[in-house]
């Protein structure tokens, strides 16, 4: 609703204020103080001074516009005559004001000057009623009226450009006033009209202007209309600081065209005048955010019939960006309207080797970003039908899609239209089988983001490919997961890896031993040689922190199943940690020795002759001489040599323990003090059980005390088994070698003796010795109270010395 306002020269009972004079006749209801302010203090026609006072029909109307507070204001007005009193000067304006854009959108305010509704008359009331929105107007001032006014005459077609150029230049920011040169004011009107034609909605209605005016030069609005008989002098050589367009006389100032009013002017005057401003509207729009060019560029193809027909690169270029951009901005009104159109710019070119995929593929994350899910899977699919066309499109815009930081910051599109994503997955497997091997991981990333649902049956081919490439470069293991089919791909890795590890290739066994599929073993170390093949080989990545026991298990498990020479994962990488019995284990599977291999088993065997147990050794003897074993060193052929030879001397010396000359106990004394101690158990309990008493001193000075700690325990141990083999034999070696053998001996049976727990032992002990050994155990028993008697007088003499120190 407009209010409406009449200014004139009235008495008192007819204004609005009561008083006489110059005042507001006549309002509506929707007037206010302020407005009546604002109209009487800068929008009232003024009767020309220069004028014959009594033509007042030959005095130039005028027409004002201004926007004020979020108010719009229009005022005319006309020259009356006379006033109340007589004398010349009178005049009426009237004025409308509405504070709703609505009321005036999508017309502009210069076109409401042709409205009938005007009367330019002395109200017949004071009250009168507002105008309804909106407002209808004269078919010359509308859009179709004023492309005639133009399109009319070629001098107004070559002006366009210029005038528009004029116009930008009146409302920039460093303003340059336009002013239009006309005596009659419908052709002023008309112009200004046609001017705002081509400002935004927001940015017409700021669009300020007065015609006629005084002094056209003085005016501080955005247009000035001026008068011929109001300003005779006025040229656009003599308006300095102004552009002056005569309409009359034809003569306008020289300007250069901007880019923009010539692109604007050209649509207006080869298209359909509708289509054009809306081109124009949406160009001003869109150029807040998107630059100038690209803004008049991408209006004119989502706008203009036909235009994306010529558009070529610049256009394409051009809708991208206002896409992007607008998404940006979140204008989700404008890609409503107009994005469909734009993405038809961009569908509709076929892309060129040298153009650049990178615009098209931003442009679709921005949308997708901005919720604008139809138009980035829009553009998706142009995407695709470009990487299908042009391969080395399809590696730039794989190449530069960015890896998500996390699984949590994945980008996935949904296609809404269940035929275009399956076209889409059509395309992605094209491009994917087209795909260069090192391309293949940045497309599978993407394919997963663009989300078209292509199954892994339709891509199996290229999940070999990645898989096969995956095993070469352990690298890509970290950006696997935003992979498509990524499990799929990980099955045939894990069987790619399978092959090569079985094949021996350096590089992989290289990568499994630097640990960069550790990752596949999953919790836990189990071998699971059926359900998890890999499992076989990854478990070599568990031995250097698994127990001796665990050790062992795994690799009984493993060396069935795979090949001789990966003793070198399984065995040799890891040196002196290796055990006698994981050798066996090997071998059991694998017989012939590797160089490598039989190099471990020799420092296994030293390792075992200095520290070791004699039956891990043995039975390693015992794998190394089975059948089918080959390769062994001299080293391990003197090492079989001597343990058979140690073991079949000690069998034979055992089964002559009742000799009183037993030459196989002799020549025990004759081996290597290593071999004595690494088998110092069995010589023990050797030692407890044979007769020959000259062979037992010397085999106990070839020890020189190798023997003492075995012996000990052995008659410990035997003792508690209540085998008499402890006491009889024991006694024989206190008897026959009392500074040798027969003081680890005698502490042997002292701590059998000496235990009070042990009674019952003692007792069954001492039943089962034969009667004449009977006087060697009471001279032993008695050594032992004797020794207990000694100890106890040495205690009290330290006693005693303590004693005397303290006083």
């Amino acid at each position: 609703m407009f209010a409406v306002l009449t200014y004139t020269d009235c008495a008192a009972d007819e204004s609005v204020s009561g008083r006489s004079g110059f005042q507001f006749q006549a309002e509506s209801a929707e007037a206010t103080p302020t407005d009546e302010h604002r109209i009487s203090s800068g929008l009232l026609h003024v009767v020309p001074m220069g004028l014959a006072p009594e033509r007042p029909e030959k005095h130039p109307p005028t027409c004002a516009y201004t926007a004020v507070d979020g108010r719009f204001y229009l005022a005319r007005g006309r020259s009356t005559g006379r006033t109340l009193s007589g004398r010349p000067g009178n005049q009426v304006t009237q004025a409308i004001v509405t504070e709703s854009a609505a009321d005036i959108l999508p017309l502009r305010p210069a076109q409401l000057y042709s409205s009938s509704s005007w009367s330019l008359q002395r109200a017949p009331a004071r009250e009168v009623p507002g105008w309804e929105a909106p407002l209808e107007i004269d078919p010359a001032f509308e859009t179709a009226g004023l492309h005639q006014l133009v399109v009319s005459e070629s001098w107004s077609r070559d002006l366009l450009p210029r005038f528009l150029t004029m116009v930008e230049q009146a409302t920039a920011e460093q303003r340059v006033k336009l002013i239009v040169v006309h005596p009659d004011q419908d052709v002023v009107m008309r112009w200004i009209a046609l001017a705002s034609l081509f400002e935004d909605g927001p940015r017409a209605l700021e669009l300020t202007f007065r015609v006629y005016a005084a002094n056209p030069l003085a005016e501080s609005a955005h247009i000035v209309g001026a008068h011929p008989a109001l300003s005779p002098d006025l040229t656009p050589d003599r308006a300095v600081g102004c552009n002056v367009v005569d309409l009359d006389q034809r003569v306008a100032t020289a300007v250069e065209v901007s880019p923009s009013a010539a692109l604007h002017a050209a649509w207006f005057l080869e298209h359909d005048p509708y289509e054009a401003l809306d081109a124009v509207e949406t160009s001003r729009r869109w150029a807040a955010v998107v630059p100038a060019g690209s803004a008049a560029l991408a209006a004119s193809v989502a706008c203009l019939e036909g235009a994306e027909q010529q558009a070529g690169r610049p256009g394409f270029a051009a809708a991208l960006v206002a896409l992007g951009a607008l998404a940006d901005g979140a204008h989700g009104d404008e890609l409503e309207a107009y994005g469909d159109a734009l993405l038809d710019v961009v569908v509709g070119r076929r892309p060129q080797p040298d153009d650049d995929i990178a615009a098209l593929t931003t442009a679709l994350w921005r949308l997708h970003e901005a919720g604008e899910g139809a138009l980035a899977a829009g553009l998706a699919l142009a995407g695709l039908e470009w990487a299908v066309q042009v391969p080395a499109a399809a590696g730039a815009w794989a190449r530069s899609h960015p890896l998500p930081r996390s699984a949590s910051e994945e980008r996935q599109l949904n296609w809404a239209d269940a035929d275009s994503a399956a076209h889409a997955a059509d395309l992605i497997g094209q491009v994917l089988a087209a795909a260069p091997d090192e391309e293949l991981a940045h497309w599978f990333t993407l394919a997963r983001a663009l989300g078209t649902g292509l199954a892994a049956d339709q891509v199996r081919t290229d999940i070999g490919r990645l898989a096969r490439r995956w095993a070469t470069r352990p690298d890509l293991t970290g950006s696997a997961f935003s992979w498509l089919h990524v499990d799929q791909v990980t099955l045939a890795l894990q069987e790619e890896l399978q092959v090569r590890f079985e094949a021996g290739e350096p590089a992989a066994i290289a990568a499994l031993e630097a640990g960069s599929w550790d990752w596949l073993a999953g919790p836990g170390s189990a071998v699971d040689p059926e359900r998890r093949p890999l499992s076989t080989w990854l478990a070599s990545r568990t031995l250097r922190t698994s127990t001796p026991e665990e050790r062992l298990r795994i690799v009984r498990q493993v060396a069935p199943r795979v090949p001789r020479w990966a003793s070198a994962v399984f065995l040799e990488r890891r040196g002196e940690q290796v055990t006698a019995d994981e050798v066996v284990a090997w071998l059991g599977s694998h017989p012939m020795l590797s160089p490598g291999l039989a190099h471990l088993v020799e420092q296994v065997v030293r390792a075992g002759l200095r520290t070791g147990r004699p039956g891990p050794l043995e039975r390693l003897a015992q794998a190394l001489r089975a059948d089918g074993v080959t390769g062994h060193t001299p080293m391990l052929k003197t090492f079989l040599h001597d343990v058979a030879q140690v073991s079949t001397t000690l069998r034979n010396a055992t089964g002559q323990a009742a000799d009183r000359r037993n030459d196989s106990l002799r020549g025990l004394a004759t081996l290597p003090e290593l071999w004595l101690r690494l088998y110092a158990g069995d010589l023990a309990e050797l030692l407890l059980s044979v007769a020959d008493e000259s062979g037992i001193v010397s085999l106990s000075e070839a020890a020189r005390g190798t023997l003492d700690g075995a012996l000990e325990l052995a008659i410990v141990r035997l003792a508690r088994q209540v085998d008499v083999r402890a006491l009889l034999g024991g006694l024989r070696l206190i008897q026959v070698d009392p500074g040798g053998l027969g003081r680890p001996a005698r502490r042997g049976l002292a701590r059998v003796w000496e235990d009070p727990a042990q009674s019952e032992v003692r007792d069954r002990l001492a039943a089962s010795l034969p009667q004449d050994w009977a006087p060697l155990l009471q001279d032993f028993e008695g050594s032992l109270g004797k020794g207990r008697r000694t100890r106890a007088a040495v205690r009290n003499a330290r006693r005693i010395l303590d004693s005397k120190e303290r006083h």
